[in-house]
């Protein structure tokens, strides 16, 4: 049985969908009070939003911004389950899994 039959292309558009959506809350949250900034910034536009979350999505992680808080924490390891999900998800389909 397979958990979810997605297309490689759904795959891809659902993935770029969760990057865009947690940059979203990144940028919404992004400031000093959150994180640190080590490029002398006090807030996050959209691109450093947006390359936080994917970065984060991709687990290559960076130190040129880096959370604060637990809230920050607590959102980002959310951001990681869920790409966790989305991996054992397309991982299904090549290999059968019995439930």
């Amino acid at each position: 049985m397979y958990i979810l039959n997605l297309t490689k292309i759904q795959f891809l558009l659902i993935n770029i969908f969760v990057i865009f959506i947690f940059a979203l809350i990144y940028k919404k949250y992004g400031d000093e009070k959150h994180f640190y900034f080590t490029n002398k910034k006090h807030e996050m536009d959209l691109t450093d939003a947006l390359y936080f979350s994917a970065n984060t999505y991709v687990t290559i992680g960076n130190s040129d911004i880096i959370p604060k808080t637990n809230f920050m924490k607590k959102i980002i390891m959310i951001q990681i389950f869920i790409l966790m999900i989305a991996l054992i998800m397309m991982s299904s389909q090549y290999i059968k899994i019995n439930i």
